[in-house]
């Protein structure tokens, strides 16, 4: 009996030591800044810092600048982007999810321009989006909703796709989690360093580029894609609920086909089931000419620098009169 006591308890040690060794080597094996989605800023925050939490795709972090979106609400908030490149509806619930556990923002603003998109991502996108993400369940369970089965691997374990980076370690490599303090005094642990986390997850885009803008409308959506979205979005909308934040659904400038269609059909479905939520579309900006294709476009779906300041400074003045109603 005792012999299979000490076996089992053998085992289990080794078990143990396998899997903090894995999990070690996994983060000391990840780049410093291959993710513009920025957890280590966001984690490093004051807890209920944040009043305003941006998501979504990568026309998030291109567009809205946390620096110009407080100043323009005359500072009576603070907000922060945490989005990421191609993500999926799916993921941003998660995402959303997994970022209120530190904070509790008055309002969640999700830039939905995936509604058209697939549930499951690209490889290279899902890997830019997990790869930094707070270990949890909530990121066990993303992976699995959010991810093909043929990339898992690759997506869930970084050292997958990163173990020949050993003869590139440096000494900071070693150093996976960094326990720091807030100006508050607040002392936070964060993740490795990344390149947006002094922006507040923006992501400055500084070359410009013509862009024709495609037809606006389509006879018809895609219905396999409002299928696999659209429940996520009705559960980021009851999340938002749950956690008594205003949930904003707002669209950036772009130029692609058919957006006017699928933005009318959001709001056409989503209102009756969540009439709360506050809907803006920056396409309308193009339409004023306070957005020029010929100077504030990146390329067809992303604006620059310029067309960001624009946008962030119409955004913080709308957010400012919705922070001060919660």
């Amino acid at each position: 009996m005792k012999a299979k006591a000490l076996t089992f308890v053998r085992i289990l040690v080794f078990t143990v030591l396998l899997v903090v060794g894995l999990w070690y080597a996994t983060e000391v094996f990840k780049p410093a800044a291959i993710s513009r989605q920025s957890w280590k800023g966001y984690l490093k925050e004051d807890s209920g810092n944040v009043d305003v939490l941006f998501a979504g795709t990568s026309h998030v972090y291109s567009a809205i600048n946390p620096d110009v979106v407080d100043a323009s609400g005359n500072e009576t908030f603070h907000s922060y982007v945490l989005s990421g490149s191609g993500q999926s509806i799916a993921l941003t619930y998660y995402t959303i999810k997994e970022a209120l556990r530190t904070q509790h923002p008055k309002v969640v603003a999700l830039e939905a321009f995936r509604i058209i998109g697939k549930q499951k991502m690209a490889e290279n996108n899902a890997m830019a989006n997990f790869h930094y993400m707070p270990v949890s369940l909530n990121k066990v369970e993303a992976l699995f909703a959010t991810t093909e089965a043929t990339s898992r691997e690759r997506v869930g374990m970084s050292l997958v796709t990163y173990h020949s980076r050993w003869q590139e370690l440096k000494r900071s490599d070693f150093k996976i989690k960094r326990v720091e303090t807030t100006k508050s005094g607040e002392t936070v642990t964060t993740t490795k360093d990344n390149v947006q986390a002094e922006l507040r997850g923006y992501s400055e885009v500084e070359n410009t580029e013509t862009v024709e803008p495609l037809p606006e409308t389509v006879e018809s959506i895609n219905q396999a894609a409002w299928q696999e979205n659209y429940p996520w979005l009705l559960r980021i909308a009851q999340l938002c609920k749950d956690n008594d934040c205003k949930l904003v659904l707002f669209w950036t400038p772009n130029a692609m086909k058919g957006q006017q269609t699928y933005i009318a059909e959001v709001r056409r479905k989503l209102s009756a089931d969540y009439p709360g939520v506050t809907y803006i579309d920056y396409n309308s900006l193009t339409k004023t000419g306070a957005v020029k294709y010929d100077r504030d476009f990146a390329d067809q779906t992303h604006v620059n620098v310029n067309g960001a300041r624009i946008v962030s400074a119409d955004m913080g003045k709308r957010l400012a009169a919705l922070v001060e109603e919660k």
